[in-house]
């Protein structure tokens, strides 16, 4: 919001916006125990609080899944590099698939197809800046 607005614009609705994002309704781990264990379903929760269009979210998976949108299998042209030629498409349907929680619960065939073609031997996976979502938990 800050880029977009904030150094031509007005940011008078900044507070809040940073109010909007830290307001998780996850509640902090209170022992050492808890930390390595993820609460069930907090980015589902995270992510219905932004609602976005249904046919939106279902036409960008449906790119993501049947093309490479990198263009990168001249790079990596071998069949056992398809994981590594597919990593950050991976990760952006790995974020991208809690804005649609029908295919995360119901649809098990389109997840299986997911699963086959993105993580069969990457499990851990970089979204950004440094963080990772490791998916053998």
């Amino acid at each position: 919001y800050f880029r977009l607005f904030g150094r031509d614009g007005d940011i008078s609705r900044i507070d809040v916006i940073c109010k909007l994002c830290k307001t998780t309704g996850v509640s902090p781990p209170t022992s050492a125990s808890q930390r390595s264990h993820k609460y069930p379903m907090d980015e589902e929760k995270l992510f219905s609080r932004y609602p976005l269009p249904v046919d939106l979210i279902r036409n960008v998976v449906g790119c993501l899944i049947s093309d490479d949108i990198y263009q990168q299998s001249s790079a990596f042209p071998n069949i056992d590099h398809r994981s590594i030629r597919l990593s950050r498409q991976a990760s952006m349907l790995y974020v991208i698939l809690f804005f649609d929680p029908i295919v995360l619960r119901e649809e098990s065939a389109k997840l299986r197809e997911i699963v086959d073609k993105y993580f069969h031997d990457n499990w851990v996976i970089h979204i950004y800046a440094g963080m990772t979502a490791d998916l053998s938990l």
